[in-house]
């Protein structure tokens, strides 16, 4: 988890998940740096759901990428889903079969993408700009 004083409390918590390390930093380095969100990171679909139990405040949203070993991101969601006060879900995937991306129960953001892009998009969520349904593209 990165460290609490890059992280000050009063914030919204994002989650984010994604098996590859280097992409997983980037993403959590570039909304860190937006300063309107906290940011925690696992590497799959079980530390998540371990993160989520263990952090004592509700997380706003949790990007996901979508193919990971373990738990892939569909298995997360519907589990995220039946929490108690569910986070938004952001879908990040590299993959563009139209088979996977049908009936995502989240925006869909796909890779490669720029901090930027992502920034904007995490902030959209968080203001509620963005619906919880595919197309919020």
């Amino acid at each position: 988890m990165p460290d609490t004083a890059e992280n000050p409390p009063g914030k919204p918590i994002v989650l984010v998940v994604d098996d590859e390390r280097t992409v997983r930093r980037l993403m959590a380095r570039t909304l860190t740096e937006t300063g309107y969100c906290r940011v925690l990171e696992a590497a799959d679909g079980q530390q998540a759901l371990a993160i989520l139990e263990a952090v004592q405040e509700p997380v706003s949203l949790v990007i996901i990428d979508l193919r990971m070993p373990v738990m892939g991101g569909r298995e997360l969601a519907t589990r995220l889903a039946g929490r108690p006060s569910p986070p938004r879900v952001l879908f990040v995937s590299g993959y563009t079969d139209a088979a996977q991306l049908r009936d995502l129960p989240g925006p869909l953001l796909e890779k490669p993408f720029v901090p930027d892009v992502l920034a904007a998009r995490v902030a959209a969520l968080l203001h509620s700009e963005i619906p919880h349904d595919v197309d919020g593209r």
